[in-house]
């Protein structure tokens, strides 16, 4: 029988390798297969935020979005404040 922390090690594994876009979904597969979901709680806000900066999930904000990535939270401007120039 596998300990709580192989549990929550094998779960880790599972949400950080879930593809992109998928991981509520995996999570959610996870939570039906334990007796006792709450074993997740220590793992899951620091699994989403290295899943999301490996991922580079981009959030909306206002009227524009937000890309998270590993150096940080980068803004991105929307179309109407004009366009960038990648030449600078």
């Amino acid at each position: 029988m596998a300990t709580v922390e192989q549990v929550i090690e094998t779960a880790t594994e599972f949400m950080l390798k879930s593809p992109p876009g998928e991981l509520k979904e995996v999570l959610n597969d996870i939570r039906h297969l334990l007796a006792d979901e709450s074993i997740l709680n220590s793992t899951i806000l620091p699994t989403f935020r290295e899943y999301n900066t490996e991922q580079m999930i981009q959030v909306p904000f206002q009227d524009h979005a937000i890309l998270i990535t590993k150096e940080g939270e980068v803004f991105i401007p929307s179309p109407s404040l004009g366009t960038l120039n990648h030449t600078f």
